[in-house]
């Protein structure tokens, strides 16, 4: 996520919320914040049979309740993660147990190792909510935090895409995400996608990818009208578009600045699903590598000054001397201290692609000259 639970933790611990440990009276749950973190204790909380998911699904020990009124509409998640040494359960139910059976809204066991995440999609502000936390069937209560945050690692749904402008890398999360109805894609099969309504703020190329930004096998589609209830075409659609990964890469041309387009991100047919980022390059052109050094030859030791003249759109560059040693500064010095000729290359690499200047014999050093006895 954006931000970090466990810092917001800390700063809510002096809120009036700070002190709340869960209620173990599933008829009289503990109000919590729109957004934030509070404390529980189900050292000796209530074990109420109701069933819940996960393994042990009939069985969830040491439960207390918090009642939560969602703050404004949208997605949101709610974690232990990290929070607790507990074996935890979440369960949110849309009503109070309190002798009832309700049906979960959303339940969770061991996403993060040992505790809970679950996510709310598409909550309508002032809704309200009965989280259930408990342990494991066998295991042991305790104390810790539990946690809410808008989840804005892109919308569950196009008619509500998270906002984004301009150029840079942004997080997804499609990990609890459903698939879209009524709005296929010509590329390929995508499932438990996630949107974004991105404002292009530059006009000419712009890549839009995931390429080296996420482990799971994704599928990109760009629209250039809203995609909400009813079927448009696309601008692009991808899948495996990156040089041999998995991840995939949609390259359109932005007539005019300011548009907006909205981008669907799913994995292929109902593959694995998680978090990366979504990144859109600017405007680029294709790098060309160049360099000079100076001085080009001296004697033992020499220290070498290397000046990096390439053009284009670079975002990493590596030099090599020639005699095993590498560098990934853009204007390096490099001391040589053997005698030798030595062989100079620089790559430099962008979202155009990447080029390589090889200067042959480049560098020569020499022996000192002997000293007289």
């Amino acid at each position: 996520m954006r931000r970090s639970f466990l810092l917001l933790a800390l700063a809510l611990a002096s809120s009036s919320f700070a002190w709340a440990q869960g209620s173990s009276d599933p008829c009289n749950p503990q109000p919590m914040p729109g957004q934030g973190c509070v404390a529980f204790d189900n050292t000796t909380g209530y074990d109420s049979g109701v069933p819940t998911c996960g393994p042990g699904a009939f069985g969830i020990d040491n439960n207390v309740y918090f009642e939560w009124f969602v703050p404004e509409d949208g997605d949101y998640v709610v974690t232990t993660c990290g929070l607790t040494s507990v074996d935890t359960k979440i369960v949110i139910y849309a009503l109070a147990e309190c002798g009832l059976s309700p049906v979960p809204l959303a339940c969770n066991d061991d996403f993060c190792g040992l505790q809970s995440r679950v996510v709310l999609d598409r909550l309508q502000q002032g809704e309200y909510c009965v989280l259930r936390l408990g342990s494991y069937p066998g295991t042991p209560g305790g104390t810790g935090q539990i946690c809410i945050e808008k989840f804005e690692e892109g919308s569950n749904d196009p008619c509500s895409a998270v906002p984004i402008v301009g150029t840079g890398c942004f997080p997804f999360d499609n990990t609890y995400a459903t698939t879209s109805v009524g709005q296929p894609v010509s590329c390929s099969l995508i499932t438990n996608d996630v949107w974004f309504e991105w404002t292009a703020t530059t006009t000419g190329t712009h890549w839009i990818e995931t390429c080296g930004q996420a482990s799971i096998d994704t599928v990109l589609a760009v629209y250039g009208f809203p995609p909400c209830q009813l079927s448009v075409p696309e601008v692009g659609c991808d899948d495996d578009g990156c040089s041999g990964t998995l991840q995939s890469r949609v390259v359109i041309d932005v007539a005019t600045a300011p548009t907006t387009y909205w981008i669907r991100l799913g994995s292929y047919n109902n593959g694995p699903r998680g978090s990366g980022q979504l990144c859109i390059w600017p405007p680029y052109t294709a790098p060309l590598a160049q360099f000079v050094g100076s001085p080009t030859s001296g004697v033992a030791p020499l220290n070498v000054a290397f000046t990096n003249q390439s053009a284009g759109t670079i975002t990493s560059r590596l030099w090599n001397f020639g005699d095993g040693t590498t560098s990934s500064a853009t204007n390096p010095a490099h001391l040589y201290t053997s005698p030798g000729t030595y062989t100079v290359s620089l790559t430099v690499s962008g979202p155009g692609g990447s080029d390589v200047r090889t200067r042959t014999n480049y560098i020569t050093v020499s022996h000192p000259a002997p000293t007289a006895d």
